[in-house]
């Protein structure tokens, strides 16, 4: 019975290592899937945070270049108005320009004409003796003490 009792003993010894191994697989497996989910949730948290790290970069640029977008056309808009009522502004002034300019001739044909009518007066009017000439317009001048 001394050597069964040395089998049992040894058996027993077996089965109290193959436990330990057990024992020792499940203790890591459970450490290698606890390494695992904390692995997984921080490339996770890394991942949504350089998401959201570029969602809002690319917001902050959208609102920037529409902000720059905006002035732009504010200030385009504003200059080509400028331009627009200088361009009016000098329109009108040269057509005032040109108006004043025409009464201008006119009145300087008017006086050409007046000047012409009385060198004819002056021209048509015949005294002798040192008479004084009248002058008429549009006719001839009549001569007073003299002829």
């Amino acid at each position: 019975m001394d050597s069964r009792g040395s089998g049992v003993v040894v058996i027993e010894v077996l089965v109290v290592i193959v436990l330990v191994v057990i024992v020792v697989v499940v203790i890591v497996v459970v450490v290698v899937e606890v390494v695992v989910i904390v692995v997984i949730v921080v490339v996770v948290v890394i991942v949504l945070v350089v998401i959201e790290v570029v969602v809002i970069v690319v917001v902050v640029i959208v609102v920037v270049v529409v902000i720059v977008v905006v002035v732009i056309v504010v200030v385009v808009v504003i200059v080509l108005v400028v331009i627009v009522v200088m361009v009016i502004g000098v329109v009108v002034i040269e057509v005032v320009v040109v108006v004043i300019e025409v009464v201008v001739i006119e009145v300087m044909v008017i006086e050409v004409v007046v000047i012409v009518e009385l060198m004819v007066v002056v021209i048509g009017c015949d005294c002798v003796d040192g008479g004084d000439c009248v002058m008429v317009i549009g006719g001839n001048g009549d001569c007073v003490d003299g002829d």
